[in-house]
């Protein structure tokens, strides 16, 4: 029994060894993935520190408030568009990509939906920020206003004519 024991290791082994080779010999032929380009952007530090394992949309809202900077004319002005109609195309793109990569979607079908929901999402902030921009004019328009000065135009164009 114990040469019997001693014969099955040396099978084993054997059997291990070529496991080894013909896994070497596959992964040879297996396509790497390619490394996600985070730069102009960002980093992919930066990425990952905003990433908190939240939702497609919800994700594609932290990085964008990372990546993109409202004190940059072009980047104020394309947050306030739906997604499709951003100016910075390349940005854009990039958004929805990196949120892609980070959540490993790669299938068709899932890839759409996850490209919707992204789009639906950046497209409802940029609704909510032109809302607040035109409420925060309003407010302005309304603290300088002065009580009264309509209804004296209005009185003084009704007596002229």
């Amino acid at each position: 029994q114990v040469a019997g024991t001693k014969d099955m290791m040396q099978v084993l082994g054997t059997a291990v060894k070529e496991i080894e080779t013909t896994v070497q010999e596959i992964s040879a032929h297996v396509r790497k993935p390619s490394e996600f380009a985070y730069e102009p952007y960002s980093t992919k530090e930066d990425i990952a520190a905003v990433d908190l394992g939240q939702d497609p949309p919800l994700l594609a809202t932290a990085i964008q408030s990372m990546i993109y900077d409202e004190s940059d004319p072009r980047d104020d002005a394309d947050l306030s568009l739906p997604f499709y109609q951003r100016k910075n195309k390349a940005k854009a793109k990039w958004l929805v990509e990196v949120i892609l990569h980070k959540r490993m979607v790669s299938g068709n079908p899932l890839r759409a939906t996850v490209q919707k929901q992204v789009a639906e999402k950046i497209t409802k902030n940029a609704g909510d920020r032109r809302r607040a921009k035109k409420r925060e004019v309003q407010a302005r328009d309304n603290l300088l206003r002065i009580p009264g000065k309509r209804r004296r135009e209005g009185e003084e164009e009704g007596g002229e004519g």
